[in-house]
């Protein structure tokens, strides 16, 4: 609660509407603030005055005496935030338009704070979203001042890459927040992620899930842990294969996120598929040979493999036999292909950098 100065106040008889429009007229040309606005108009008008905003950017009352009051209107701005007012005694005939104009002062002086706010600190502001160890007051706080409520549905994108790709990444990705977690960009949007989104060379980029802002610290871990299953791109210009992984999203990945969170590298490396793909990944044409054995895993048959790879059958079959000799095992068949692909998802996360 605060008490409004009277100092400079006209008395209530005197307020006619040329005055009241003069009055929060001034107050907009001045620039004043949301809290400015609130105090001197509870003095002007002689009543309890107050401002709930719905993203929690503001939440302030205050009255011209100690005694408040029950009769109450309030209006609703175009953001959805609320003005209202409140006299012991009744409302006047002029409390309509004091409310209308309290109404346009105060989404004035909104705009300017949520667009001002914001680029002062926006990487310590992403930092408190996306935490664990922020509570969720302050959580609460930090969405309010990036423009997001505690429930607008947000995702947060993981990248690593070169720090010139990774902000023409960002700047792709449109309106978003950003900041740096040791190796590991974090952007926060809420916004669509483009399907046709371009991955520069030696890029990755895992998505998190879309979930309510106050949740969004669920959403970076996910995005997080999914980015050991992202491979860097080989090629700017989309689309990106799944078997090519430039770009994962969570929702994508489904169970086998446990197995980045629960299995450690010392035990992926021992072992024996995930050793014999080491051997094979070792000789001479190793990355077109595991590009190869991806494309047999995720695919019906040799032919469709070869299709993907815009190769012939025969050269896929000949590198499918020579891995089937060191493996032990074909993987033409279902079981094959599964075990196949899950060797070859512990090698990448065994060989992934844990953000």
């Amino acid at each position: 609660m605060c008490a409004a100065p009277r100092s400079g106040i006209p008395d209530r008889s005197e307020m006619d509407e040329v005055r009241l429009v003069e009055f929060f007229d001034e107050l907009i040309e001045r620039g004043a603030g949301p809290a400015e606005i609130l105090e001197a108009a509870a003095g002007f008008a002689g009543c309890t005055i107050g401002l709930r905003t719905t993203d929690g950017v503001f939440d302030h009352v205050c009255e011209a005496d100690e005694r408040g009051g029950r009769h109450r209107l309030s209006r609703e701005l175009s953001t959805g935030d609320e003005v209202w007012l409140a006299r012991p005694g009744g409302t006047t005939p002029l409390d309509e338009l004091l409310l209308r104009r309290l109404s346009v002062a105060c989404a004035v002086a909104l705009r300017h704070l949520r667009s001002c706010l914001p680029k002062v600190a926006d990487p310590a502001l992403v930092e408190l979203v996306v935490g664990d160890t922020a509570g969720e007051p302050e959580r609460a706080r930090a969405l309010a001042l990036l423009g997001y409520s505690a429930v607008t549905p947000l995702r947060v994108v993981a990248i690593v890459g070169e720090a010139d790709d990774v902000r023409q990444v960002i700047r792709d990705l449109g309106d978003v927040h950003a900041t740096t977690l040791g190796s590991v960009h974090v952007v926060v949007t809420a916004q669509e992620i483009p399907e046709d989104l371009a991955v520069p060379v030696g890029t990755r980029i895992s998505i998190g899930p879309r979930l309510p802002g106050m949740r969004a610290p669920r959403s970076w871990r996910a995005a997080r842990t999914c980015l050991r299953f992202a491979v860097p791109s080989t090629h700017r210009s989309p689309p990106y294969s799944k078997e090519e992984a430039a770009v994962v999203d969570a929702t994508s990945v489904g169970c086998f996120a446990l197995l980045a969170e629960h299995l450690t590298a010392d035990a992926i490396a021992e072992t024996t598929e995930v050793e014999v793909l080491d051997r094979l990944a070792a000789e001479p044409g190793g990355p077109e040979m595991l590009r190869t054995l991806e494309a047999v895993a995720a695919t019906e048959s040799l032919r469709r493999a070869a299709a993907s790879l815009h190769m012939h059958h025969n050269s896929v079959g000949a590198r499918v036999a020579r891995a089937e000799q060191l493996l032990g095992f074909e993987i033409t068949q279902p079981y094959g292909r599964v075990r196949m692909m899950f060797a070859l998802i512990l090698r990448r996360l065994r060989d992934s950098d844990h953000p």
